[in-house]
């Protein structure tokens, strides 16, 4: 296992702690949805969000090979998109398959790795409070580690972080790793959480 398998190990769980999962929801006591019907976003939606989130242009989001769009073309089907012409699906599935979960990291990756190669030859755009070029991610709890998930939580999800969101986040800037690789990893953990990716 490389460092990098281990801290995304990591950021999964980060992801998941951030999202709000059952035992949040009881903690927090949560008022129950009158209309509890969640939808997940397909192709074009989680596109266009991260676009507006990121500020990338379509293209920039995720290829695959340099050359085709991971939304519109290579994995459309997984994220939710119909293929009438070269698979003969005239409607799209239902449900999420197994391997949209998968398909969704690649995707959240690829935006947040090209986002963060963009603000590192800057000028910075997203990533406007760290110094790129550290050898060292920011300290958790400091200005540049406030900075940055507070704007990505703004950018994602149009909200300030909560205490428990920022403590969760803190616990990755702890493990050691680049002012790169945190970036890549907390646009990672806000980006793919449920509250992202279903409305």
């Amino acid at each position: 296992m490389t460092r990098l398998d281990i801290v995304l190990a990591g950021v999964f769980l980060a992801a998941a702690a951030c999202g709000g999962g059952p035992e949040a929801a009881a903690e927090n006591e949560l008022t129950k949805s009158t209309r509890a019907r969640l939808l997940w976003k397909r192709n074009v939606a989680l596109e266009k969000d991260i676009v507006r989130a990121l500020e990338l242009a379509p293209d920039e989001v995720c290829n695959e090979l340099g050359t085709a769009s991971c939304t519109r073309d290579v994995h459309h089907v997984a994220l939710g998109g119909a293929a009438p012409f070269s698979l003969g699906l005239h409607k799209a599935l239902p449900t999420p398959m197994l391997s949209t979960a998968v398909v969704v990291d690649r995707v959240l990756l690829s935006a947040c790795s090209n986002r963060v190669a963009k603000d590192a030859l800057g000028p910075a755009v997203v990533f406007t409070a760290l110094d790129l070029q550290d050898e060292r991610g920011p300290a958790a709890g400091g200005k540049a580690f406030d900075a940055t998930v507070t704007a990505l939580y703004r950018r994602f999800l149009a909200r300030d972080p909560t205490e428990q969101e920022l403590s969760v986040l803190g616990d990755l800037a702890r493990e050691p790793m680049t002012a790169q690789e945190f970036a890549i990893l907390a646009c990672y953990a806000v980006g793919s959480t449920t509250e992202f990716l279903f409305y």
